[in-house]
């Protein structure tokens, strides 16, 4: 993913030297290439490319001095070419900033991808942050009376903004749900919602919802076989869009059945189209006597690949030398997976992490774990919800 990250004075003092050191720093740390920055009174802006863009330019500039910093992959940028009447050589950053001044934030809804986005509005003189759909790119904020800070990074804003105190919101929400929305573990610090846009001016906050899940839009077909034949074409594109980046694509490959469609269907489009689209690199886990691994490799065998085989010994759960502002589990795993992901050159990881929820098979057998507690058994209890 590329970075950007910015502040905003609201009474136009010029940032100060600190800020300057510190925006060029968080763009200059190691993965991230080619920092562009844009600077007037009061406002410094700046974005980083990450290893999958680090030749496309992700800032963009208009003529009044409106700027749009982009991360992300869009997916439909002919459509929106069509749309605004842009050259088709235009950056994504470009087409961004010409749908919000045709539509505002509703035309954001248009965009088809993976993305967030931050856009100075320098004739309203505001700032909106953005997310996609389903939030895959994090962005974070902190407004204070004086002004705004905002980094695709939790991180540089907990060092910028010194703030250490515990969102005891935050910690309710997470034990009781597991998440807790718009909040982050830093008193203050707030996140950007899939599928929101954050219009923020130095008397306002403004959220406003650009897109909702259709959950009332029906698709009805008169041949039983059509519905197998669209989802496997809707399959098929979103598998390339994703890997036909023009960089290498990496995918987690556990030998069950959402992984395995995701590298096999990845593969055959690789195989389908050489030239256009980079051979896949698969990344498994395993351990002693790891019951996964005989799947995944026969997946390996039937298509050829050579994977990745990393030890869960050595990327445990949790280590104590967890430092990240907001620790996770199998934060270790993440970092090598990030570290060898580098080393190709590769900025796009799938997975078929969540494929029995989206697909609708998930039998509930949470029965057979509450029968152990019942029991006493809380070793067994623990090892079956595993």
């Amino acid at each position: 993913m590329s970075k950007f990250c910015g502040v905003w004075y609201f009474d136009g003092r010029p940032a100060t030297q600190e800020d300057v050191a510190r925006v060029r720093i968080a763009l200059s740390l190691p993965g991230y290439f080619a920092p562009q920055f844009h600077r007037e009174p009061g406002l410094l802006m700046g974005r980083a490319a990450g290893c999958e863009g680090r030749r496309a330019p992700g800032m963009f500039q208009s003529e009044d001095l409106s700027v749009c910093l982009w991360d992300g992959r869009m997916d439909n940028p002919g459509d929106l070419l069509r749309q605004t009447g842009l050259r088709s050589d235009c950056p994504h950053a470009a087409i961004i900033l010409s749908l919000y001044r045709q539509k505002g934030v509703d035309g954001l809804r248009e965009v088809v991808g993976d993305w967030s986005l931050c856009i100075w509005d320098a004739n309203s003189r505001q700032i909106v942050l953005a997310s996609d759909y389903a939030g895959i790119r994090p962005l974070y904020y902190h407004k204070s009376a004086s002004g705004l800070f905002w980094s695709s990074s939790l991180a540089d804003l907990v060092r910028w903004t010194g703030i250490a105190e515990l969102d005891d919101t935050y910690a309710a929400n997470f034990l009781v749900h597991a998440s807790a929305s718009t909040l982050t573990p830093y008193a203050g610090i707030l996140a950007v919602p899939a599928g929101y846009a954050i219009s923020i001016t130095p008397d306002r906050i403004a959220k406003r919802a650009f897109w909702t899940l259709p959950i009332y839009r029906e698709t009805r077909y008169p041949d039983e076989r059509r519905y197998e034949e669209q989802l496997l074409e809707l399959f098929r594109e979103g598998v390339q869009a994703r890997i036909a980046t023009g960089t290498p694509a990496s995918s987690e490959l556990s030998g069950g059945l959402d992984s395995s469609s995701i590298v096999c269907m990845a593969d055959r489009i690789h195989k389908a189209s050489p030239g256009q689209v980079a051979k896949l690199t698969t990344f498994s886990y395993t351990h002693e006597n790891c019951p996964d691994e005989k799947y995944f490799r026969e997946v390996e065998q039937a298509r050829g690949l050579a994977g990745c085989h990393l030890e869960l010994q050595e990327c445990p759960a949790v280590t104590s030398d967890q430092a990240a502002a907001a620790p996770t589990w199998w934060e270790p795993r993440f970092r090598e997976l990030a570290r060898r992901m580098a080393v190709l050159g590769s900025g796009v990881l799938m997975t078929g992490q969540l494929g029995d929820l989206i697909m609708g098979n998930t039998p509930d057998d949470s029965s057979a774990v509450t029968e152990l507690l019942a029991k006493g058994r809380f070793g067994k209890a623990a090892r079956e919800a595993y």
